[in-house]
Order: C-alpha cells, then structure tokens, then sequence
C-alpha cells in the first residue's frame, strides 16, 4: 500500500478515489477555543451524549469526535454537517444512511487523550482503533483477553518492549473487530495479531474465518507521540493519505 504519515493540515478532503483510504486527526481543542457551531452540527441525541460527560475534557473530546465526522462526510458527499443522517447495520456498525452501493463511504472514527481519528474509504471495510500509551495492569488483561498464540508470544517479549507491545496489538484486535462490524459479540481471543510494534502487523490466526489472515492486514498509525493507533484493512486498498483537519471554525 503507498502511504503518506506526514499529516499535512487541510481544511477539507480531496477527492476520495476506489480502493484509498483517508486518514484525519483532530487534536480536541481547548476548554474556551470549540467553534462555537460544533454543537449545532448534533442531533439531539448527541448532544445528550456530551451533556452526559461529567469530565469536562471527555465532553470536548466526543464533541469532537461527532462534529468532525460529520464535518468531513459532509464535504465528501456534498451535504452539510446538519444534513448527515447515520444509522446502524443491525450488529450495530454506524453507516451513513441513503447511500446507493457504487457511491458507498465507509467510516470509522477513534479517540483517546487529545487526539481524535478519522478514517474513510470508498467502498473497502475499514476499522481503526488509537489508544494513548499509559500504565495498565498489562499481564491481566493480556491474560483476561489475548489468545494463547498471543499469550505465547507476549511471555518471550522483554520487559522494556512489553507497553509498546501491548498497544500495538491491542489497537490491531479493535480495529479488526471494528472494521468487520461485530463489536465485542466476537472474542478478542478468537483471533490473533502480530505483537511487534512496527509500519505494519498481521492477522495471524483467525478460529470462525481461516482464510482471513490472507484478506485482511493492519497499518499501524501514530498520530503522535506517545500514543498507538492501528488500521485494519483488507486487500483490495491500494493508497493511504493522512491530514491534520482544520475545522471550519476551529
């Protein structure tokens, strides 16, 4: 796949061809510098969701997250922000609604800390997942959820490459199950990724789907330092761009 990680700033996308895909942070804005039209972009559900977050940096930070992809899925399907109306696949995946099959957009959107994520395909499956680095109890949850290919290979790592590690194939088993549209109705033990940290990572072993180690394969993206993020993909993308997206207002 050609790719681009330099995140040049833009205000709005190019034109988004078959078989690309497009990548977009967001860096969630200070307390006192939210456009002031982000909230209008919501609908009433939404804006129920931020009210909801009592901290004040999680409001700012799901705030975001909405305006923005409605935002940019705006200008990718010539709609404004208010205009986008989505709905969910019956396993719970959000699709933009009224959308024929040849002019499909697909869309997955991720955040953590300061940083929000977006990405968006023409028709391929996408899934994306970034998680700020920080301490866990590493050893639990790799044996609460990892599977014993995964554990195998986590045993042997050394200490000092062990968080990195953990975020890297953490980030890869979300995104694939964000990408096949599941969610959590499929174990994060019933598959396997690659653990090591890198441009690029593996599915290894799948128990429901053999052949989909030969379909799908993971990007790792770094939208910053310090923080971890992973693409799942299948085969048929061909190009992935990255921008820093200058909201309107922002």
């Amino acid at each position: 796949m050609k790719s681009s990680y330099d995140w040049p700033a833009a205000a709005e996308p190019p034109a988004l061809e078959l078989g690309e895909i497009h990548l977009w942070r967001v860096k969630v804005p200070d307390e006192g510098n939210v456009p002031t039209d982000w909230l209008g972009f919501l609908t009433a559900e939404e804006r129920d969701r931020v009210a909801r977050k009592r901290i004040p940096v999680d409001a700012r930070r799901t705030l975001t997250s909405r305006a923005c992809l409605r935002l940019l899925l705006g200008m990718y399907v010539g709609r404004s922000p208010e205009q986008i109306a989505l709905e969910a696949t019956p396993e719970g995946k959000p699709i933009l609604r009224g959308q024929g099959e040849p002019d499909r957009i697909e869309f997955n959107v991720s955040h953590s800390a300061e940083w929000v994520i977006l990405g968006f395909s023409r028709g391929p499956a996408l899934g994306l997942d970034v998680e700020c680095h920080r301490e866990l109890e590493f050893d639990d949850l790799v044996t609460g959820f990892f599977s014993p290919i995964e554990r195998k290979a986590w045993a042997s790592l050394p200490l000092t490459n062990r968080c990195e590690a953990f975020f890297a194939a953490w980030t890869r088993k979300e995104a694939y199950l964000k990408a096949l549209g599941v969610g959590l109705a499929k174990s994060l033990d019933s598959f396997s990724v690659s653990l090591g940290a890198g441009s690029s990572g593996k599915l290894v072993w799948c128990a429901d789907h053999p052949r989909a180690p030969q379909t799908w394969h993971f990007v790792s993206i770094d939208p910053a330092p310090g923080y971890a993020g992973a693409l799942a993909l299948d085969y048929s993308s061909k190009t992935l761009r990255t921008f820093s997206f200058h909201a309107p207002g922002g």
